[in-house]
């Protein structure tokens, strides 16, 4: 299979899952790449460069040695899933045979045969003209490949040499190919969009007409171009061919042949009504003779009437002026429409289109408002010009800036708006801002397009609350608007045109953009799985924003691990440090039970008389579980004991400002060095004291009141000291390492 040439026009499917924040989406394939679901089938052979264009070739190679072609839509573009659905039903051999369809990564993809023998184009470029029998074969095999396509209700719209493929030159065997432009129809005639090669192109596609007729055009250049051994347009520019489809008949003069000569004049009347098709082809091949009515061009001078000049023609007609002003429709509105100076100074385009259009007497009422009450007050010169066709030709279909209006070029427009804003930004902000739709609805008679805007303006009231939704999740994330107003109008116009397709479209974009996402967004699935229209919209267009909340939140989360993992570092410091002080902390409580032992003997001694009655055995056990608790409470606690837990506390100044017990004998010492004076009212007192104590103490140890006070009251306190420090313990705990821990 041959490549085709770098004029193969864009294609007329655009996926919704791309928007302008995902980047470029007209970037080829990387070389060699094959989908998922056919690497285990197939090889790379080699790659058809095909730039500029929908879809990228590779020659593939299966495990039996076959080779075919497989066709990668390029991100943006989609296949039509009408003709894939028709294409194996039609039972001819010259159609390309598509051996297999399916999508992978969100890109469509066609496995078909290889034609070794390239294209028609390749058996074209040597210029000569072909004899009579190789052109009549060509035109019988392209003629049932046309009919069996116009069977099935499909234009190609796109018959040129290089969607001719060649299986073989000797016997010539051909198949049409290259389906991207091609259309379903369900009447004899709709209208499409301008999408087509202009040198194969029909006169009506500038108006936006598709019918069968339009590929019977396209095969009448083709027998001329065989015939003659070159294209009827060959070093025209964009501008003449345009002038010459719009203004003049094809000079089929070149062609010797007589019959050839007939076949062309058949093939390329300009009236699409009159224009020959499969029977008078088919009569033709037959060896039959079909009259051919004559071919008029559509300008005249009528007796009387001052012709308008337009773009190097002279205009009497009204309809003729009316197709070549929308196929040049920017050109018209700025000659006539854009600076029309003033009433008394009126600019030299306005007040020439004004002149001519004064001399029709018919229809005059409807001059008038015209003039007064469209052209002359305050609308854009593109509305103003919408007016003006519409009353030099009140049969033309709905055209707006050069595109014709209906459901599939609506659908087409949306579609294409979504991959490049930019470039449909103004038809789109038109159609919505000044409600071209329902314009063109009251001036066409078309309730479609009434339907399609109110519907339209109802989506739209719909998608405001999704898209407050999202701005309140996403609010900070990126610069700017969340969404393109351009992208979201057309995202809903898709749905108000084709609501199902379009739902479909928009699900599967949504869903694949949940399936990249680093980290689940719930707002996102929300909206994703929502059975309210507008939702999907906000959810296939948001997904720049659901990647950033996404990143957002792995570094928000990243953030809050690393910070409890330093927290939990610092808690195990901190344990560490007060596990290390365990051995000071026994240290202090050993003190303190020493110095708790001196007296309680003393007095035990000294009240029981060192008997070993029932008194002291109570007494002794009192002491020896104090001195338990008090170490177990040492080796809990750890360096915390000492000194805001530790028995020392309670001892005074002394041992509270003691760090150590080497410190502490140091202060016992500093006591005994105070002076005589002090050691003598201390000793005195000690035995004034203890005198009463004894006298007292004797009947309360022989009761063991004393020695039960004294353990009741050390339980309460330990037990106190322990429910300070665990309390404590645990909000140091839940500070560092949070509520949870």
């Amino acid at each position: 299979m041959a490549a085709p040439p770098p004029d193969i026009p864009p294609p007329t499917r655009v996926d919704v899952a791309r928007t302008r924040r995902d980047g470029a989406l007209d970037q080829p394939m990387s070389g060699g790449a094959l989908p998922a679901s056919l690497a285990g089938e197939l090889e790379v052979v080699a790659a058809i460069p095909t730039p500029g264009a929908e879809a990228d070739l590779l020659i593939v190679r299966d495990g039996g040695g076959g080779e075919f072609v497989l066709k990668t839509y390029r991100p943006g573009f989609r296949a039509d899933r009408e003709v894939w659905r028709q294409l194996p039903a039609i039972g001819t051999s010259h159609i390309v045979r598509i051996l297999r369809t399916g999508e992978d990564d969100g890109r469509d993809f066609e496995l078909q045969e290889y034609a070794r023998g390239g294209n028609l184009a390749g058996l074209l470029a040597d210029g000569a003209p072909w004899p009579y029998d190789r052109i009549t074969e060509t035109v019988g095999q392209l003629t049932e490949a046309l009919a069996a396509l116009h069977a099935h209700g499909i234009v190609h719209r796109d018959l040129k040499p290089a969607n001719v493929l060649v299986r073989t030159a000797w016997p010539l065997d051909l198949a049409l190919a290259d389906f991207g432009l091609s259309r379903g129809i369900n009447a004899s005639v709709v209208f499409g969009t301008a999408s087509r090669t202009l040198a194969y192109a029909p006169p009506e596609s500038f108006a936006g007409e598709t019918s069968r007729s339009w590929d019977w055009w396209s095969l009448g250049i083709l027998v001329l171009e065989m015939a003659t051994g070159r294209s009827p347009f060959r070093g025209l520019t964009e501008h003449a061919v345009m002038h010459h489809l719009l203004t003049s008949t094809m000079d089929v003069g070149p062609v010797a042949d007589p019959r050839l000569r007939l076949l062309c004049r058949g093939l390329l009347l300009r009236d699409p009504a009159q224009r020959w098709g499969v029977p008078q082809v088919t009569q033709w091949l037959n060896g039959g003779t079909p009259p051919v009515p004559e071919d008029v061009a559509p300008r005249g001078h009528a007796s009387g009437r001052v012709p308008l000049p337009f773009l190097g023609e002279r205009y009497v007609d009204r309809a003729s002026l009316a197709r070549a002003m929308a196929t040049r429709w920017d050109e018209a509105a700025r000659r006539y429409l854009a600076n029309m100076g003033t009433t008394e100074h009126p600019s030299e385009g306005w007040r020439a289109l004004r002149e001519w259009l004064q001399q029709f007497d018919q229809d005059e009422e409807e001059r008038q408002v015209l003039i007064d009450e469209r052209l002359t007050v305050a609308l854009p010169p593109d509305l103003k010009l919408l007016h003006l066709l519409h009353w030099l030709d009140p049969a033309m279909p709905p055209v707006y800036r050069g595109l014709a209006l209906n459901r599939e070029s609506l659908l087409e427009l949306a579609l294409s708006a979504l991959a490049r804003p930019a470039d449909a930004q103004t038809t789109i902000d038109d159609l919505w801002n000044h409600r071209i739709l329902e314009v063109l609805a009251d001036l066409s008679g078309e309730d479609d397009l009434r339907w399609i805007d109110a519907r339209w303006r109802e989506l739209e009231t719909g998608f405001v609350p999704a898209a407050d939704r999202v701005v309140a999740e996403t609010q900070g994330l990126l610069p700017g608007p969340a969404f393109d107003g351009v992208q979201v109008r057309s995202a809903l116009l898709a749905l108000a045109v084709d609501p199902e397709t379009t739902r479909t479209a928009l699900r599967s974009s949504a869903d694949r953009v949940r399936q990249e996402l680093p980290e689940p967004v719930p707002w996102h699935a929300a909206l994703a799985t929502s059975a309210h229209d507008p939702d999907l919209v906000a959810a296939a267009l948001a997904s720049g924003l659901a990647h950033a909340w996404a990143q957002a939140e792995l570094r928000r989360r990243e953030s809050e691990a690393a910070a409890h993992v330093a927290r939990q570092r610092q808690w195990e410091d901190m344990e560490r440090a007060r596990e290390a002080a365990k051995s000071q902390a026994l240290g202090w409580a050993a003190l303190a039970f020493g110095c708790f032992s001196v007296p309680w003997f003393v007095s035990m001694l000294a009240l029981t008389g060192g008997d070993r009655s029932f008194q002291a055995g109570v007494m002794l056990l009192i002491w020896a579980g104090i001195g338990v608790g008090e170490v177990a409470m040492a080796a809990q606690i750890g360096g915390e004991y000492h000194p805001r837990y530790s028995l020392l506390r309670p001892m005074g100044r002394i041992f509270g400002r003691a760090s150590g017990p080497a410190e502490f004998m140091r202060g016992l010492g500093n006591l005994a060095g105070s002076g005589c004076g002090g050691c003598l009212v201390a000793v005195i007192g000690f035995w004034v004291v203890l005198a009463i104590v004894v006298t007292a103490g004797a009947f309360l140890v022989q009761a063991l009141i004393l020695p039960l006070a004294v353990a009741v009251a050390y339980g309460v306190w330990t037990h106190r000291r322990w429910t300070n420090w665990t309390k404590e313990f645990d909000e140091a705990k839940r500070r560092i390492l949070g509520a949870g821990a």
